[in-house]
């Protein structure tokens, strides 16, 4: 399949994925539904069978773009990936922006929102590797952000507080996905962006 001749798949009213994240093709509405059964059921008890019906293709269809489930998850969860970071490069550069699109991305689609906080821990090893890939998105989107200086903290460079803001962000997230609340996730917004907020300033603070 060639990426540039497929068309953007319109996430909601106002977002739009980049061309070939979300091919809109056969291939992509597998991808897509993976993303939804496995948010909704779980990796673990995510089969071939279940992303067959609710694609309606044959078996046949699968395996022409797929080896196994695995590929497929894999390939959808590279397309939420590149949704995040699509988001997170979203407006200006503002750490309040940041989160607000992060949590707003995560309520509309709450099954790509379990794709990529939960269900990879189920997906062995690779992933686990790609969760640590959502991280450091995320900690490399705030590290960014203004107004972080390059002082530190108890010896900590503001890549390290960043990667430190997020574990405690994304814990957040994620209770409120496995508690079955995606709805209320931009409720944490305020107290999000305190955290990060009161990280940053004591990054900021000249070390004794």
């Amino acid at each position: 399949m060639n990426p540039s001749a497929s068309l953007p798949c319109v996430l909601s009213q106002s977002a739009v994925a980049p061309s070939g994240a979300w091919p809109n093709d056969v291939r992509g509405r597998l991808m897509l539904t993976m993303a939804e059964v496995a948010g909704q059921r779980g990796y673990a008890s995510t089969r071939v069978q279940h992303v067959l019906e609710r694609a309606r293709v044959s078996r046949r269809t699968f395996y022409v773009h797929f080896h196994n489930r695995e590929e497929c998850f894999f390939a959808a969860y590279d397309a939420v990936i590149a949704d995040i970071d699509r988001v997170l490069s979203a407006d200006e550069p503002t750490v309040r922006k940041l989160i607000v699109n992060l949590l707003d991305y995560f309520a509309q689609w709450p099954a790509h929102a379990r794709l990529a906080m939960i269900e990879a821990f189920s997906a062995g090893p690779e992933g686990r590797a790609r969760h640590e890939e959502v991280v450091s998105l995320v900690a490399a989107r705030l590290a960014d952000c203004e107004p972080w200086q390059p002082g530190d903290c108890a010896g900590l460079e503001r890549e390290e507080m960043a990667q430190a803001t997020v574990g405690a962000m994304l814990r957040m997230i994620q209770h409120r996905l496995l508690t079955g609340q995606p709805e209320m996730l931009p409720e944490l917004a305020p107290t999000l962006v305190a955290l990060t907020t009161r990280v940053r300033v004591a990054a900021d603070r000249p070390s004794a």
